[in-house]
């Protein structure tokens, strides 16, 4: 079984996270993939080739644009989780931490759409 980076031909595995996951590409794969019940996709290596990845290097700013802000949110998920199985749940920390994760979530949608030479409204 191949590995996403090697089936989407990119060598920046981070920012391969926060392309497919954004709404830039959702879009994009909805036209290709069948939707499951509940409307989840499956991605399978005869959709995801079909996915125009841009091409960026390390030294290309919207590269760091891409990366920077997913490196963040993963942190970030990692504590929500973490906080979500700890004893005695802190609310107003889950609510800051899911604040964060939606904003920095939105930078990394508009990276995308950037690198894509998309606006989103």
């Amino acid at each position: 079984s191949a590995n996403l980076s090697s089936l989407l031909g990119v060598s920046y595995p981070l920012g391969s996270y926060g392309v497919l996951n954004s709404d830039t590409v959702q879009f994009f794969y909805r036209q290709l993939s069948p939707e499951y019940r509940g409307g989840y996709l499956r991605f399978i290596q005869q959709y995801i080739s079909q996915i125009p990845i841009p091409p960026l290097a390390p030294d290309d700013a919207r590269y760091t644009a891409i990366t920077r802000p997913v490196g963040q949110l993963l942190a970030q998920q990692a504590a929500l989780a973490a906080l979500d199985t700890a004893h005695g749940l802190n609310a107003e920390r889950k609510a800051e931490l899911q604040e964060i994760i939606r904003v920095l979530d939105g930078q990394v949608n508009q990276a995308v759409a950037a690198a894509y030479g998309v606006e989103i409204p």
